[in-house]
């Protein structure tokens, strides 16, 4: 049973996001001529204003702009559980899970190619003073066996050595990811389990499944779109875990010949039913906006505030992602009508 001090928590989290970028703010920002001209109206107009003071605004780098706006949405949800010592408990770390589970992935793609030197200029500073792994001597390290040295008292060490290799000698990314986001939900969801009880248990783990679900048909109609993978070689990518959808609804899907297919197919589901009409063109934003809506609904009706702060956290990094999208979007000179395609509010 939610704590009622607690409760204090859920408002002003309810609070915060009433005080989100609504829709004319980002028909003004798609209109914007260039990045200054974003981190002019975002100081001006909106809560990133703090975030930027002090910020050269007439010259701001994208990348810069973008690692502000990223980390800002990251520093809301930390003060939010520092209002009431929420960090304390077992549950509210997901967040940082979920990051150096990120920043471990985006380490292995960067050792791949061999541009390790480049991985640890973007890493976050909360999963630098936070993570549960080394992430400095990461950064130095250059060979797997130097790698799993670093994870050697952690997890995940034992899924990087069973990802295995690729044809070219490398670490199997596409494997490794899957194996990581499995380990990441399966805590996720035993935590739940664990520490939380009645309808928020059931309420969260909906919107995990629904996370799980969500994650498989945008990583499917991907694969089947531009790959065309065959049923068993699209198996080795999805998350191992039954969400909303039907066993009979996910079979249909994953047999698609084709992306054109996939679409219809989709349109039968759970999912597709909500979701009406798809745009075209825009499967995935389509899918994204569905989440969405599902985590704003989650955050209004919580009663606990473990629910209230999961829905929230996603909303922030849809923000997030909405204001890079259309900073990326200025940077190649699409239409405002076109950019709106990619907001998701």
């Amino acid at each position: 049973m939610q704590q009622p001090k607690l409760n204090a928590t859920i408002a002003k989290a309810r609070a915060l996001y009433g005080k989100r970028l609504k829709q004319d703010d980002y028909i003004a920002l798609a209109h914007c001529r260039n990045v200054s001209d974003v981190a002019e109206y975002l100081y001006a107009n909106t809560y990133y204003g703090k975030a930027l003071s002090g910020v050269n605004l007439r010259s701001v780098h994208r990348g810069y702009l973008e690692s502000i706006i990223r980390t800002n949405s990251l520093e809301r949800y930390l003060d939010l559980c520092d209002f009431q010592k929420l960090s304390n408990l077992p549950f509210f770390d997901f967040y940082l899970r979920e990051l150096e589970i990120s920043e471990l992935m985006r380490y292995v793609m960067y050792m791949n190619v061999g541009a390790v030197s480049h991985f640890i200029s973007s890493v976050p500073n909360y999963v630098l003073e936070n993570a549960t792994f080394d992430i400095h001597a990461l950064s130095k390290a250059t060979t797997v066996d130097e790698l799993l040295e670093v994870l050697k008292h952690t997890p995940y060490c034992d899924i990087i050595k069973n990802a295995g290799y690729d044809a070219n000698g490398k670490i199997n990314y596409p494997r490794c990811e899957v194996l990581l986001r499995t380990y990441y939900l399966s805590e996720l969801g035993d935590i739940v389990k664990r520490t939380i009880s009645g309808s928020e248990r059931d309420e969260l783990l909906m919107q995990i499944k629904q996370q799980v679900d969500l994650i498989n048909i945008i990583n499917s109609y991907r694969l089947k779109t531009f790959f065309n993978l065959d049923n068993e070689k699209l198996a080795e990518h999805m998350l191992p875990f039954k969400g909303r959808m039907t066993f009979s609804q996910k079979n249909e899907l994953m047999s698609s010949q084709n992306g054109e297919e996939f679409v219809e197919n989709f349109s039968k589901s759970v999912y597709g039913r909500q979701l009406g009409s798809i745009k075209s063109g825009f499967f995935e934003e389509n899918i994204n906006r569905l989440r969405a809506v599902s985590a704003k609904r989650g955050l209004m009706s919580a009663k606990g505030v473990s629910l209230c702060l999961y829905c929230l956290k996603y909303l922030f990094d849809i923000e997030a992602e909405n204001i890079v999208n259309i900073i990326e979007a200025i940077r190649y000179g699409k239409s405002p009508d076109v950019t709106l395609n990619y907001v998701i509010y």
